[in-house]
C-alpha cells in the first residue's frame, strides 16, 4: 500500500495525475498547507477525493513557507510522524505545488528511497513524472492518461450535467454545418449579415417574428438562406425569413460554428470531448477537450469583432473561465470564424493563458487539434 503526500497550491491539477494513476494501492492522502487561502484549496481537495471513494484524508498546516531552514525543519518532523504511522507502506512526496523554498525543503525531506520514501514533481510540458533524487536507477516515467473532463472540471467545483439527446441533434446537423462553413470560408462577408438578420427575429428575447428584407441579398446570402430553408431550419420566400424556433436561430447565429469545432476536435481524436457545458452559475463553456491529462476550454464566435465591447466581454469571459475551472494546466482558446482585429490580437498576446485560432476551415481546425494532441503526448 501507499501513502501519497501533495503540497498545495493554487494549481491542483499536478496533485491529481500520481493520486489517480495509484488510487487501488492508496491507504491514506496528507495534504500539506500553508495558511487560511491553501486551507481553503486543500479541503477542495479533499472532497475531491472523497467523491473518489479515498475517504483517509488529512491536512497540515506549514508556517512560514518561504522560510527554508525553518521549513526544512517542519519538513522532516512531518517525515517522522507519517513514517512512523505507516511504517510499512511507501510514501509519495509530490513536491510539484508551492514555493520553491516549500517544495525543496519537502523533496529533500522525504528523498528516502532506503526507508521507501520519494519525492516526485509532475513535469506537465514533457508529459512525465520526476523523481528528485541523485538516485540515477530513477529514471522519468510517461503520466497516465487518469483525468477525464468531469473530473478535471469538478475538482475546481463545476457541476453539469450532460445532455446526450444533444449530441443525437448535432449528428444530425452535421453536414449542414460543414456546408455552412465552407460558404462562410468563400464569402467571410456573408457571416455578419446573416447574424444580424436572424437577431431581427428577436430570438434572444425568447419569441420570434418575421423579418422582412429591405433588398434582395446577395449572392452567397442568398444561397446560404436557400441552404437553411431546404434543411428546415427557416422558411425563406426571396422576401421575407421565418425562423421556425430560437434553438434553430441560436444554431444559424454560432450555433454551427460550436459544432463544427466540436466535430473537428472528435476527428483529431481527442480523450474527449464535450459541447455547451453550462455550470450552476450560467456560464458556458462552449467546446471542451482533454488530452493526457491537459484541458482546453475553447470560446467560439461568430460576431463582428468591431461591435464595441465585444472585445473586452469576450476576453474577460474567457479569462475568469479558465481561472475559475482550467488552473495552470488548462489551455483556453478563443476560436474565431471572423478574421480578428490588429488591437484583439495584440489583447490575446498579453493573456500567459490565451490563444486565438482566426478560421472556419474544417480541416484547419483538425490540423489545430492533431497538433494539441501530439503536443501532450509529447510527440513535438
Amino acid at each position: 500500500m501507499s501513502i501519497h503526500i501533495n503540497l498545495i497550491s493554487d494549481h491542483l491539477t499536478p496533485a491529481l495525475i500520481t493520486v489517480l494513476a495509484d488510487k487501488p494501492n492508496i491507504s491514506c492522502i496528507y495534504l500539506i498547507h500553508t495558511g487560511a487561502h491553501y486551507e481553503v484549496l486543500a479541503n477542495k481537495l479533499k472532497r475531491f477525493y472523497y467523491s473518489k471513494n479515498i475517504n483517509s484524508v488529512e491536512l497540515i498546516q506549514v508556517n512560514n513557507p518561504n522560510a527554508y531552514a525553518d521549513v526544512r525543519q517542519q519538513a522532516e518532523k512531518i517525515y517522522e510522524r507519517i513514517s512512523k504511522t505507516h511504517p510499512t507502506e511507501y510514501l509519495y512526496l509530490n513536491a510539484t505545488g508551492g514555493t520553491k523554498p516549500f517544495a525543496f525543503a519537502f523533496a529533500q525531506a522525504f528523498d528516502k528511497r532506503q526507508q521507501r520514501s520519494v519525492a516526485i514533481y509532475v513535469d506537465g510540458h514533457d508529459n512525465q513524472i520526476v523523481f528528485l533524487t541523485d538516485d540515477q536507477s530513477l529514471k522519468p516515467f510517461k503520466q497516465s492518461e487518469v483525468l477525464s473532463i468531469e473530473d478535471y472540471l469538478k475538482l475546481y467545483e463545476f457541476e453539469f450535467s450532460d445532455n446526450f439527446d444533444q449530441y443525437e441533434k448535432v449528428d444530425k446537423y452535421k453536414t449542414l454545418t460543414q456546408k455552412l462553413a465552407k460558404h462562410f470560408k468563400r464569402s467571410p462577408g456573408a457571416l455578419p449579415s446573416i447574424n444580424s438578420l436572424i437577431q431581427e427575429s428577436g430570438f434572444n428575447n425568447g419569441y420570434l417574428e418575421v423579418v422582412h428584407l429591405s433588398k434582395p441579398p446577395f449572392k452567397a446570402l442568398t444561397e446560404i438562406l436557400t441552404l437553411l430553408h431546404d434543411n428546415e431550419l427557416i422558411i425563406y420566400d426571396g422576401k421575407t425569413i421565418t425562423v421556425r424556433s430560437v434553438e434553430d436561430a441560436r444554431y444559424i447565429c454560432g450555433g454551427w460554428y460550436e459544432e463544427l469545432i466540436y466535430f473537428a476536435a472528435e476527428e483529431a481524436e481527442l480523450t474527449e470531448v464535450k459541447l455547451n457545458l453550462e455550470a450552476a452559475d450560467r456560464n458556458e463553456l462552449d467546446v471542451v477537450a482533454i488530452n493526457q491529462n491537459t484541458l482546453m476550454i475553447v470560446e467560439a464566435k461568430t460576431i463582428n469583432w468591431k461591435q464595441p465591447g465585444a472585445q473586452s466581454v469576450v476576453l474577460n469571459k474567457l479569462d475568469t473561465i479558465n481561472r475559475s475551472y482550467g488552473g495552470r494546466f488548462a489551455k483556453a482558446v478563443i476560436m474565431s470564424a471572423h478574421p480578428a482585429s490588429a488591437k484583439l490580437k495584440e489583447r490575446i498576446e498579453h493573456h500567459r493563458n490565451l490563444q486565438l485560432v482566426e478560421t472556419c476551415d474544417y480541416q484547419r481546425l483538425i490540423k489545430f487539434f492533431k497538433d494539441f494532441k501530439n503536443t501532450t503526448e509529447g510527440k513535438q
